[in-house]
């Protein structure tokens, strides 16, 4: 556990409510992502503590004192600013859990989710990776984005009662590192995630495989899914030697050529993952599952940051025309790398029409109508905002003409002004 930390162990987490659940699944069930409430997320959810998942915090849980939230400042696990080697800045009372970005940005939010959940379970300091650009999303010239910049880091430590960092500079000194491959231990040719931080931060790593003990299903090899319990494991000193000791941790590698054959144990004071996407407690893919711990006690906490909350109200109140944002529909339609998986063939026969998304509009203004009725503002929803990649004039063309509206980042230079992110 962290040394000085037993107010933070503290955790109030909290539970998705089945009305919240109701219309989750039925704005997945015709693939829009949408929201109606305006008031945070937190007031919907019912009192979940961290007890019910880590027996051993029942005790702690139950203890009543005012909560020290100074221990929650950075400066309390960090000797100084950013400078030189890492290593030289972290306290040697703590120890520290990261991992490496994977793919877009959505993956790479589910992966710090992950992350953080993970440091709770093994008592760790987590420091959270910048968001890197995605070659097949915003292109390689986009800037990094911290994590802060995007969502309240201080809001997520308070409501987590959890100490966070983030990398916030690029390194200085090009370091060494031992890392685990959390998803090199399902790869039939024993390759890490090919992930951007670690040259962000000038670190060249050596990873070693997970063991098979960490996987989520080892009688089933295809299933490329790590657990947190057995990640956890690998993190505290017995599962640590057995793991090492493990025939698989033979096969450490790196992604850097002249490292190819060395090898370099996973770092104890700083454990770190190649990915922590595909890492579940019960199945795969568990986030698309109600019962997710990590998505119940920590992924239903983040808020954008106050700057960014107010940079997109004011895109709102301009695409609406209106002081006070209506209620509306907002429908998110990926469509520009979707049309790989066409083959070259007409799009029309591909991907599904504007027709499909306008029925699950219906469908969500209907039970709308049926929850609050339809006198009700919440009963009567009419505003629909279309958010796509599409770059084709007759697409926004439809779009009008359903009366829905959308952003014209063209017309307003979002990318002059605000750049890619």
């Amino acid at each position: 556990m962290l040394p000085g930390l037993d107010q933070v162990r503290k955790w109030p987490g909290r539970l998705l409510t089945p009305e919240t659940i109701k219309y989750v699944v039925a704005a997945c069930a015709v693939s829009i992502f949408w929201f109606i409430f305006l008031f945070p997320l937190s007031s919907q959810l019912a009192h979940y503590g961290p007890a019910h998942v880590v027996p051993e915090l029942q005790v702690a849980h139950n203890e009543a004192s005012v909560f020290d939230f100074s221990l929650l400042d950075p400066r309390h696990y960090v000797k100084g600013p950013a400078a030189g080697k890492f290593r030289d800045n972290l306290k040697e009372e703590f120890k520290y859990i990261t991992a490496w970005n994977y793919a877009g940005m959505t993956n790479d939010f589910m992966v710090n989710i992950n992350l953080v959940f993970l440091a709770y379970m093994s008592h760790r300091v987590p420091i959270i990776p910048p968001f890197m650009p995605s070659s097949t999303h915003l292109g390689d010239n986009a800037p990094v984005l911290q994590f802060s910049e995007v969502y309240d880091l201080p809001h997520l430590r308070e409501t987590l009662r959890w100490p966070i960092l983030e990398w916030s500079d690029e390194g200085v000194e090009k370091e060494l590192l031992g890392c685990w491959g959390a998803q090199q231990a399902s790869d039939k040719n024993n390759h890490p995630s090919h992930a951007l931080t670690p040259g962000f931060l000038k670190f060249d790593i050596i990873y070693t495989p997970a063991p098979s003990f960490a996987k989520l299903r080892p009688e089933h090899p295809p299933d490329n899914h790590v657990s947190f319990s057995g990640l956890a494991s690998i993190l505290r000193p017995v599962g640590r030697a057995e793991a090492l000791a493990a025939p698989s941790a033979k096969n450490h590698t790196s992604l850097v050529p002249h490292l190819k054959d060395q090898f370099l144990p996973p770092d104890e004071q700083l454990a770190c993952f190649d990915s922590l996407y595909f890492v579940a407690s019960k199945e795969g893919f568990e986030w698309e599952r109600r019962h997710a711990p990590a998505w119940n006690l920590v992924g239903t906490e983040p808020r954008f940051n106050p700057t960014l909350d107010e940079l997109a109200s004011s895109y709102l109140r301009r695409v609406f025309g209106k002081e006070e944002i209506p209620l509306y529909i907002a429908v998110h339609i990926r469509r520009t790398d979707f049309k790989q998986a066409c083959n070259g063939g007409p799009i029309e026969d591909c991907l599904p029409p504007l027709s499909a998304y306008g029925e699950g509009v219906r469908q969500i203004q209907e039970e709308l109508r049926q929850q609050y009725g339809s006198t009700s503002p919440r009963g009567n929803v009419t505003e629909v905002l279309v958010s796509s990649d599409e770059e084709d004039s007759e697409f926004w063309k439809d779009v009008r003409n359903l009366g829905w509206k959308h952003v014209d980042h063209g017309a307003m230079e979002t990318v002059d002004i605000h750049g890619l992110w």
